[in-house]
């Protein structure tokens, strides 16, 4: 009778382990403690003019200006720019070529409408940097594109280190816990 009741002790345990750990599986694993690191990533364009605002361009006519951004924050980051067309013709927009550069570095130089993150290198903190920038109507532009405009939003953007991963997921782990704690039970019971 008493080899019954311990098996039965036995069984009934291993059993309430095994739906204890197949939950732990299941549900996600509680955070009893962590820490968030925010590094502040700030990024001020100076001139709240419009960098371009250009009218009467004809075919082969070039404009030239500047934009000055600053990182403000303390950690250095790379810098990139990507720009979205806010309001106008979008032929004209596929049209324009673009130029950005720093004078010692040419950063891109392309159809303005690919300009999608184009890298601008890292920027220190602290750090003000003037990019210098050129937009161009390319000569091959018909009478069709004559009085037609373009509103279009520069989108300056900081990429920082990536955190590092922490509280890996060892779950994995229970399962082969879970194995030999079952295999060592079974020993235990057939033990003469």
């Amino acid at each position: 009778m008493y080899k019954k009741l311990v098996r039965l002790s036995a069984v009934l345990s291993i059993t309430i382990l095994f739906i204890l750990t197949g939950l732990l599986l299941i549900l996600p694993a509680p955070v009893h403690a962590f820490e968030i690191e925010i590094r502040e990533m700030s990024i001020t364009v100076l001139d709240d003019t419009p960098i371009f605002s250009e009218s009467n361009m004809a075919p082969g006519d070039n404009a030239a200006s500047a934009a000055t951004v600053s990182n403000t924050g303390e950690d250095a980051f790379d810098l990139s720019l990507s720009v979205e067309l806010a309001a106008g013709d979008e032929l004209l927009y596929e049209l324009l070529v673009i130029e950005i550069g720093d004078g010692d570095s040419s950063y891109y130089r392309g159809p303005l409408h690919r300009l999608d993150g184009a890298p601008l290198g890292e920027i220190a903190g602290g750090e003000v940097r003037e990019l210098d920038m050129a937009v161009s109507l390319p000569a091959s532009a018909g009478n069709e594109y004559q009085g037609k405009e373009i509103k279009v939003s520069f989108i300056f953007t900081g990429h920082g280190e990536s955190m590092p991963v922490t509280g890996t997921n060892i779950n994995w782990l229970l399962i082969p816990g879970l194995l030999l704690a079952a295999i060592g039970g079974f020993l235990v019971l057939k033990r003469p």
